[in-house]
């Protein structure tokens, strides 16, 4: 009997564990076949039956965008009502990478939202009352200090254009440099005392990050040191994936290097081969990324 209980203590606490963390990358790798279900063969039914399964792997702990599909699985079924409580129930939860909902073409899901009738949109009214007590603690502070890192970010740059004078241009620029020093060391600050400031703080958050975050990739020591960092960020569920490719791939444009995610990317410079969109889709599933994103990605 002490042999049995220790077992079930033993898979209790693993089990624990595991719904409070797991490989964000390997989590994303296995709702591709969802997606790909559902978006490209149109078997609403099997990736629901997929999904359910994963649900039951990922202990519940699923991301916004995958109940998101999985309501958009259901209205395409008739299923409105269904469709709305799985609407809701995506705001219950922080987990998220907002480029899914944006960067596949095929996942209508706003006009799916609108359709809603008045009960329905309650139910989702419901679920984003619910998010908002998922809210960190930090939130108000977080959300102070990253709004007035991103005006800060502005600072200079704002003023560059191609019309001014040359010498002024080089002014602004060097200004602006002095100046992200300054911010980088400031959201330095912001990391250690908080941790990547993501999804964990409120849903989408990281968006209010991404302007500021691609101006810091130009920097070499700041890329050198926070990758490692970021890439662990991205496998815990605190930092997108996509957000972290384009980061990566702006630090490859910066030094005149092929942005092979083609997440940072001039669309009016970009010719490739039907091998080249292949290696890319590739490269993007590994890092947790669908590859059913645009390419190039549509910022």
């Amino acid at each position: 009997m002490k042999k049995i209980f220790s077992t079930f203590c033993s898979i209790f606490i693993v089990g624990q564990l595991f719904s409070q963390s797991y490989d964000h990358v390997l989590y994303k790798q296995d709702f591709e076949t969802v997606y790909s279900l559902a978006i490209d063969s149109l078997k609403y039914k099997d990736a629901i039956k997929v999904w359910n399964e994963l649900e039951n792997k990922y202990n519940s702990e699923l991301h916004t965008e995958e109940h998101i599909l999985k309501a958009y699985c259901y209205d395409q079924l008739g299923k409105k009502d269904k469709a709305a409580k799985c609407v809701r129930e995506a705001w219950h939860h922080q987990l998220c990478d907002p480029a899914y909902l944006k960067q596949i073409d095929k996942f209508k899901w706003e006009p799916m939202v609108e359709s809603f009738s008045p009960k329905q949109m309650k139910w989702v009214e419901q679920g984003y009352d619910a998010g908002r007590l998922l809210y960190s603690k930090d939130y108000d502070s977080l959300s102070y200090l990253v709004e007035q890192l991103g005006n800060s970010d502005q600072r200079y740059r704002s003023f560059i254009t191609e019309n001014d004078k040359q010498l002024d241009l080089d002014s602004l620029r060097k200004l602006s440099v002095e100046w992200d020093s300054l911010d980088i060391l400031e959201f330095l600050r912001i990391y250690d005392k908080y941790g990547f400031p993501g999804e964990k703080v409120s849903v989408i958050f990281s968006q209010r990050l991404l302007v500021f975050m691609l101006h810091f990739a130009d920097y070499e020591w700041f890329y050198t040191k926070m990758y490692p960092l970021f890439e662990a960020d991205v496998k815990a569920g605190r930092m997108p994936a996509s957000l972290f490719l384009m980061w990566i791939d702006r630090h490859s444009a910066s030094n005149k290097q092929k942005a092979e995610y083609a997440m940072y990317q001039n669309p009016h410079d970009f010719n490739p081969t039907p091998e080249d969109i292949e290696v890319i889709k590739r490269k993007r599933f590994e890092m947790g990324v669908s590859k059913l994103f645009r390419i190039p990605f549509d910022l």
